[in-house]
């Protein structure tokens, strides 16, 4: 896809190498891009432009399950957290990619909806998440998915 795309676009962009943690032939993950709304908040980007699984190959739809399966572990495994959230909205961006969020039961502002309008806050009132502290955590990521490297 051309430049109209961001997501397409941003996966040759360099900071998207920045936050990059792993890929394969079919998906990318990497680290939301700031203003963050949380330290280990990733996102699944399905590298070839498509809006959503309805619309994954079979090779796509066949590696999806277990690739989300790895990388939830490898975003639990690194942030400690209690639990994953998964979601996948595919308005603002019509490329499909599937945001990652880490839950921690001890904060309010992680559970359920309220994850969606602590997103949103952030978006509009950048938060204090670190750059050295994403870096950290995305080559921790990828010392996981990427084992022999």
């Amino acid at each position: 896809m051309s430049g109209e795309c961001a997501i397409c676009a941003g996966h040759a962009a360099p900071v998207a190498a920045r936050l990059e943690a792993w890929r394969d032939e079919h998906f990318m993950l990497r680290h939301h891009t700031q203003p963050a709304p949380a330290l280990g908040w990733f996102l699944l980007d399905l590298m070839r432009h498509a809006q959503g699984p309805g619309d994954f190959t079979a090779a796509e739809a066949s590696a999806f399950g277990p690739v989300l399966k790895r990388c939830l572990a490898a975003v639990k495994a690194t942030t400690l957290c209690d639990r994953v959230y998964c979601m996948a909205f595919g308005e603002s961006a019509l490329h499909f990619h599937m945001h990652l969020a880490p839950r921690w039961a001890r904060d309010g502002h992680t559970a359920a909806w309220n994850m969606a309008d602590n997103y949103r806050a952030t978006i509009l009132q950048p938060g204090a998440v670190d750059d050295a502290e994403i870096a950290q955590l995305v080559a921790a990521v990828g010392r996981l998915l990427n084992p022999a490297s």
